[in-house]
């Protein structure tokens, strides 16, 4: 049992997959699933396109800012890393905004699947032209002291 939990509260290295790996995910999940809900309510109420996109710049700057913020808190200096859970969600945000904005417009189904596939092959374009490094690649050869790395 205590195996079991251990490895579902820690990310797995290289390959494979526990529950803690699957937070951000399920976080992005469910503002994908309540947005649209959200936009209908708001456009009920007599809200207008610009009113909505400037609350979702606004929101998606703040969800960008705590993660920041939160990343900062037990260092001297700002750490402006960007791989945290809020701030993912911050960068995607306004892009999910218009997704479900205009998905909610008549004739959109030919177009939700031009996106899709737009985003697949835009998101497997960007590893084949930017692959990650193997776990054995030396970080010192670019630069990255040994005991950043350690840190880090």
């Amino acid at each position: 049992f205590w195996k079991i939990l251990a490895f579902n509260q820690t990310h797995v290295e290289w390959f494979g997959c526990s529950l803690h790996d699957t937070i951000q995910p399920g976080f992005s999940f469910l503002v994908g699933v309540a947005l649209p809900y959200s936009i209908a309510s708001r456009i009920a109420k007599g809200a207008r396109f610009a009113e909505l996109f400037g609350h979702a710049l606004w929101r998606s700057l703040v969800l960008v800012a705590l993660g920041v913020f939160l990343r900062s808190m037990d260092h001297s200096m700002t750490y402006f890393t960007f791989e945290d859970t809020l701030s993912q969600i911050g960068f995607g945000y306004p892009f999910l905004f218009l997704l479900g904005f205009y998905s909610s417009q008549a004739g959109w189904g030919k177009r939700a699947w031009a996106t899709l596939a737009l985003v697949l092959v835009g998101y497997w374009l960007v590893w084949a032209i930017y692959p990650a490094a193997p776990a054995s690649f030396d970080w010192t050869s670019v630069g990255v002291s040994p005991e950043w790395n350690a840190q880090h």
